[in-house]
């Protein structure tokens, strides 16, 4: 079978049965990858966690998946093949999410980590505290929590449903914080193509009740770390500990999060804007 024939089959066969887009009410009409192929070395990303999309929803948030990529090789320490693709996804950057770029442009901090044998090594931790970042990363933290819902709850979140997302660049994440979010989230998860695995590039761990809510603490080459929680129900909408430092975001949003060009302007001389920082 042609290449092209197989695809549209497998196009087919993933949306028979599929009455609205991941992400929205929209009819579905392409596939949506999460997380992205971009996302992964040489765009070598095993199956699974496709989900049905539509097309406004897959291409026009395609902005967000690059700006996570180029944030997910932002490595604590030297890495020569992390800083290749990270160059060759900054120029992506320039043409699909303008001005994210600049926003990298500050400096970085130095901090001192002691590793599991009490030797102090450097961390070199990147702060980006710009606007747009914050929008794109909002975007696909929230994209990344819907598909988590849809693929271990089994049903498209609903769209009076919500998430709540938080992401933590590149040594933002301390351990003690993550080990303690660990703790109540006991089951892993990873993309698997029979011996191909890739945990070392994209990792999770994750708790739900199997029909209403999941939560989940993901990961991308230990350098992009995205905390959220998924659920249908209004009564953990709030997160009252959290609320300070969580974005809540309902289906059919997404687009609302994606910066347009005058809104770019905008925000250059303007002050910061919380983009997806609301009141469920």
């Amino acid at each position: 079978m042609g290449e092209a024939r197989q695809r549209s089959r497998n196009l087919a066969v993933l949306l028979k049965g599929e009455s609205r887009c991941i992400y929205c009410g929209n009819k579905p009409i392409t596939i949506e990858h999460m997380p992205p192929i971009t996302m992964f070395k040489a765009r070598l990303r095993p199956n699974g966690m496709e989900f049905a999309a539509c097309d406004d929803c897959n291409k026009g948030t395609s902005g967000a998946d690059i700006v996570a990529a180029f944030c997910a090789r932002l490595c604590q320490s030297d890495s020569p093949g992390m800083l290749e693709e990270a160059i060759g996804l900054r120029r992506k950057m320039k043409q699909v999410a303008p001005g994210v770029s600049e926003e990298f442009d500050g400096p970085s901090f130095t901090r001192w980590q002691r590793t599991h044998s009490r030797i102090l090594r450097p961390m070199i931790e990147i702060r980006v505290d710009g606007p747009l970042t914050k929008a794109y990363l909002t975007a696909f933290s929230a994209k990344l929590a819907m598909a988590l819902y849809r693929e271990h709850i089994g049903t498209p979140l609903p769209l009076n449903g919500g998430v709540r997302t938080a992401f933590f660049l590149n040594a933002g994440l301390s351990q003690k914080a993550g080990e303690r979010m660990l703790e109540k989230l006991p089951l892993p998860g990873t993309l698997r193509q029979g011996s191909f695995v890739v945990p070392d590039q994209f990792a999770y761990r994750y708790n739900h009740d199997g029909k209403s809510i999941i939560a989940g603490l993901a990961g991308f080459n230990s350098n992009l770390h995205i905390v959220m929680v998924a659920t249908s129900d209004s009564n953990f909408y709030d997160f009252p500990q959290f609320a300070k430092h969580l974005y809540f975001v309902r289906p059919g949003e997404l687009q609302n999060l994606i910066p347009r060009k005058a809104a770019i302007a905008a925000d250059k001389s303007a002050a910061p804007h919380n983009y997806g920082d609301r009141k469920p």
